[in-house]
């Protein structure tokens, strides 16, 4: 049995990517948290987030850091509701109707 990813883990990954360049597997890590995927094995979460299209992953996922700051969310916290519910607050969608 494999342990859940923790919101340390994230924000660790995800910083030391950004301090990398975002390139390379932790950048790919990161990535992966930003747009988890079937095909990868992750279940399609049922709440959706609305990133701007030509928002770079590496400012994606800056913005992702700060939410998760910003949430208070404990370094020990299972991270996919976590992750699901900062990428939600910090990329809401447009509600229908809205231009």
């Amino acid at each position: 049995m494999r342990a859940e990813v923790t919101v340390g883990e994230v924000v660790a990954t995800c910083r030391a990517a950004l301090d990398d360049g975002f390139r390379g597997t932790r950048a790919a890590a990161c990535e992966w948290f930003l747009d988890p995927c079937a095909v990868c094995g992750a279940t399609p979460p049922p709440e959706r987030w609305c990133a701007p299209p030509d928002l770079a992953a590496a400012q994606r996922a800056e913005r992702l850091l700060a939410a998760l700051v910003q949430a208070g969310t404990a370094a020990g916290a299972p991270a996919p509701p976590a992750v699901r519910a900062a990428l939600a607050a910090e990329f809401p969608c447009p509600a229908a109707g809205d231009d």
